[in-house]
């Protein structure tokens, strides 16, 4: 795929953009994802270039060594250095300060432009402005806990799909929310709360009825049941519901190479 990649990209001389990302694997290695980004009949098309292990550290320096080692090569693998000064043009990053705008990128390859990647900068958004409000806080905490009760009791699971089949309703299995890609987590798991709300009210109240006196689960779920039974939980259930739509095209939505920094710009001042 990639020596298909690199031929194309050399026979049609398009401008392309890398963007990048760096992520942990199961054992801890640290990685990079590499994907080129070119414009195509006016849309954007993205491609899976590689993914990189960093055998250095994670500084600037390194990663930076560790793309251009990967990006560039002699054979038929890599794209030639005088090709990418003249065809790149744009340089995308999570945003993480060992990622964003490497002087060495610039100064070899002049036409650069290094953006802050605009998901990551709405997720960014997001997630300070949840912080900052107790009852948003209370609601994650909310999902967590009925994510965490269903999937640590699988008896719960079966008897609320049982009463979803008894209101002749649709299951949808609990969703948690992650810490990465807070805004499409957040919609999946409240899809499944308003899907099987009905039937969480009902099985959480009976469990509650046949869990131990005394014990820490009783407790925890009679918490649960009474704010997932509060108007407050309902209204905040409902009004992210309206916002996630819109959240989610901004998250979705594609921004091209050379309208990126009047995009950029302007989102600063959300």
């Amino acid at each position: 795929m990639r020596c298909m990649l690199v031929a194309w990209l050399t026979k049609t001389q398009l401008y392309f953009d890398v963007m990048i990302d760096e992520s942990t694997d199961s054992d801890g290695s640290q990685n990079l994802i590499i994907y080129i980004r070119v414009e195509i009949d006016g849309d954007p098309v993205s491609f899976f270039w590689g993914l990189v292990k960093l055998r250095k550290t994670t500084s600037a320096a390194d990663i930076t060594d560790a793309l251009l080692d990967d990006l560039i090569a002699s054979n038929w693998l890599g794209l030639k250095r005088d090709h990418m000064v003249m065809k790149w043009v744009g340089f995308a990053t999570g945003g993480a300060s060992a990622l964003t705008g490497p002087n060495r990128l610039a100064e070899q390859f002049p036409l650069i432009m290094s953006t802050h990647c605009v998901a990551h900068r709405l997720q960014l958004i997001v997630d300070d402005t949840v912080k900052k409000r107790a009852i948003s806080i209370k609601f994650e905490d909310a999902v967590r806990d009925i994510y965490s009760y269903y999937s640590r009791y699988p008896e719960a699971t079966r008897r609320l799909q049982s009463v979803m089949d008894l209101l002749d309703q649709d299951f949808l299995q609990p969703k948690t929310l992650l810490e990465i890609r807070w805004v499409a987590s957040k919609q999946v798991a409240i899809r499944a709360i308003i899907r099987d709300y009905n039937g969480l009210i009902f099985e959480i109240g009976e469990a509650v009825t046949l869990a131990a006196e005394g014990g820490p689960l009783k407790a925890r779920l009679t918490n649960l049941y009474n704010f997932i039974a509060s108007t407050q939980f309902l209204l905040t259930l409902h009004f992210l519901q309206d916002l996630r739509a819109e959240l989610s095209k901004l998250s979705r939505k594609d921004y091209r190479v050379f309208g990126l920094h009047d995009t950029v710009k302007s989102s600063s001042k959300f």
